[in-house]
């Protein structure tokens, strides 16, 4: 069920009318205040009410955290919109399915290397730093890369930028991985299909894992360890992706030991066709990208999040150096995304609904080749 700001908002004004026609006092609102704190209360205690509350992107929230509060709805409320407040409802648990493990054919006959020659790889001046507090968030701009920082951490960036990342091809392997599988993209010339739910399609040629399967291939062209799992974890339920992803995680590494990088790759969920945000590079249109990271929340800690965050900044910074503009910012935020179970694991966003699947192959494709020359 779809709710919307639009719907507090219209609600509120309604609210306040049948107040005002019925000469009802400011105790009755007090009161309505209190009926509201204890139905969520004991929402959150009923065992076969599962209520998750799902934004897009900019407040994008872990699905292994359950419970609805106050507060968690006060931090949402000043940056929701039309299309993306969503709670959603899940009548009963439904078990995981592990599809076949392939790579979408239909990449097989793009040619993403028209992205490949760099011209120049610039230097950004190390000493530009600069922080801009709102009510809702700081933005912070270093060494050439842009920060929404959401958090209630207090972040050193510069130490984190100091920090060094040595990854090597021979010892640190990638996984690569589709939380959220069946999103896709506008259709184009080259790629017609039919779209389901909030733009959503099974079919991996159209959805994230032909995205994720242009990552691995050019990633396994440079010569890294790659392992890509095409497991679908919103299929059965949208509402338990998280949780979902977070067995895939636990059963490659467990069968793979550990992982330099754990990637899960996802386009920016508004549901909002005219939302494209791209580049021009070599002349292509090329899908922005947004890296997202999680540093925990209240009981459910992050002991990873400074090491995953250093190294998105690293990446970040290289990916302006080597293709400027390819990047829209890094979204920091109280949340997990699975990524405390692994360090090095970050969450990239290739595009939004309005991209064609051609930008974000493109966009993809620039993502690989950096990471391939941060790889020693």
């Amino acid at each position: 069920m779809k709710k919307t700001a639009s719907f507090f908002y219209s609600s509120k004004l309604k609210f306040f009318k049948i107040l005002d026609y019925l000469g009802l006092s400011f105790g009755v609102l007090i009161l309505s205040f209190i009926m509201l704190v204890i139905g969520i209360y004991y929402i959150n205690k009923t065992k076969n009410v599962k209520a998750i509350l799902t934004l897009a992107t900019n407040v994008r929230v872990d699905d292994n955290k359950n419970d609805i509060t106050i507060g968690s709805l006060v931090k949402a409320y000043p940056v929701l919109n039309s299309d993306n407040y969503i709670i959603k409802k899940n009548n009963k648990e439904e078990k995981n399915e592990e599809k076949e493990n392939f790579v979408a054919n239909d990449t097989n006959n793009f040619d993403a290397s028209a992205v490949d020659a760099i011209s120049n790889i610039i230097t950004i001046d190390k000493d530009n730093y600069t922080k801009k507090s709102t009510k809702n968030y700081d933005r912070i701009d270093i060494y050439g890369v842009t920060v929404y920082d959401y958090s209630s951490k207090k972040i050193d960036f510069k130490e984190l930028f100091n920090r060094n990342i040595n990854l090597t091809k021979k010892s640190d392997p990638i996984l690569i991985y589709c939380t959220h599988t069946s999103e896709t993209y506008k259709n184009s010339e080259n790629y017609v299909f039919k779209y389901s739910g909030n733009y959503r399609s099974k079919n991996a040629k159209y959805n994230m894992l032909s995205v994720a399967s242009i990552i691995s291939k050019t990633l396994i062209e440079k010569g890294l360890n790659v392992v890509f799992d095409t497991t679908a974890h919103d299929y059965t339920s949208y509402d338990n992706s998280y949780t979902n992803s977070l067995r895939t995680i636990e059963k490659n590494i467990q069968k793979y030991s550990r992982f330099g990088m754990t990637i899960d790759v996802h386009r920016d969920a508004a549901a909002d066709l005219s939302f494209a945000p791209k580049t021009k590079i070599n002349g292509k249109n090329v899908a922005q990208l947004m890296v997202v990271i999680g540093v925990g929340y209240e009981g459910y800690p992050n002991k990873n999040w400074e090491e995953n965050l250093s190294l998105a900044l690293h990446i970040v910074k290289l990916g302006e150096e080597m293709y400027p503009g390819l990047f829209r910012h890094i979204l920091v935020r109280d949340a997990r995304y699975n990524q405390h179970i692994s360090p090095g694991s970050i969450l990239v966003e290739v595009g939004a609904t309005g991209n064609t699947l051609e930008e974000a192959y493109y966009g993809a494709r620039c993502f690989a080749n950096i990471l391939a020359k941060l790889y020693k």
